[in-house]
């Protein structure tokens, strides 16, 4: 890691760690006036997050997308952006930053502990669907992110942790979390699609071909049926509520697994070993 990267980082990361706490506070101690505190230190943590993935790219001359450390801090960057748009427009809707800012602290530590090492980026492999594949593949995360959140919103209303809580009585009403949570996951699961197809065209320019079957594609394959099963069920079967946010949450597992685990297990016949400088 960078000199001055590594200060900006651990600062946003300290930051985010402090709202992470105020939420989870809020929700254990039911203290609603908490949320708007912790949302305005979240914001600010935005800055120095920003300046180190930026210093990052600058130096190495490729954007966030060779280690996992790179994939999970600007895909977290993204995320808490999505997640303060989504909170600004629906204010009822804050208490998904006990969801959000927690699982993004953990993600921030882990991409740092599994590969901070820095690589270049081959010349023959950057193009233009290279970028569309990792912008799409970022808004897919990000997307299936927030859904969790409202997923788990309705998980803990129904719990023992939720009985009695008055912010969790004063969040929209588990219908609305349901259509939510459909609505993003929808999202990245059209986001997901792009990004396969975008990914599958670089790799035509890259290879020569279009599908190789290799473990990365695969998984996102799978992913993709996932909540493709997902969507069908609530067609089909009318799952709501309680039903889908457990389909959710298992979703969630594919969809890290696709994102974070196996892009860096070192397999030699997967194409991605190239973002991991082999």
């Amino acid at each position: 890691m960078l000199q001055y990267e590594a200060a900006f980082y651990w600062a946003a990361v300290t930051i985010y760690a402090i709202a992470a706490a105020i939420y989870l506070a809020a929700f254990v101690f039911k203290k609603e006036r908490w949320l708007l505190p912790a949302a305005i230190i979240t914001a600010v943590a935005l800055l120095p997050h920003a300046v180190a993935i930026l210093i990052r790219w600058v130096e190495l001359g490729h954007g966030p997308y060779m280690s996992s450390y790179e994939v999970l801090s600007s895909n977290t960057w993204l995320a808490i952006v999505l997640f303060l748009v989504v909170q600004f427009k629906m204010p009822k809707a804050k208490l998904i930053g006990a969801v959000v800012l927690p699982i993004s602290v953990i993600a921030l530590g882990a991409g740092f502990y599994l590969s901070t090492k820095i690589n270049y980026l081959p010349p023959s492999l950057r193009g233009y669907w290279l970028f569309i594949h990792i912008f799409f593949a970022k808004l897919a995360y990000d997307c299936f992110l927030i859904g969790l959140a409202f997923a788990v919103l309705i998980l803990l209303r129904s719990s023992r942790l939720g009985n009695g809580n008055r912010l969790l009585s004063r969040v929209p009403p588990n219908e609305r979390l349901d259509e939510l949570s459909y609505r993003f996951s929808a999202l990245g699961f059209l986001f997901l699609a792009v990004m396969i197809i975008a990914g599958s065209i670089w790799a035509n320019q890259a290879w020569g071909r279009y599908w190789g079957w290799d473990i990365t594609e695969t998984w996102s394959l799978i992913t993709w049926l996932v909540y493709a099963i997902y969507l069908h069920s609530r067609f089909t079967y009318n799952w709501r509520n309680e039903k889908s946010a457990w389909f959710l949450i298992f979703g969630m597992i594919f969809v890290v697994i696709t994102f974070f685990v196996l892009p860096y297990v070192p397999l030699e016949n997967t194409h991605m070993t190239y973002f991991k400088g082999n």
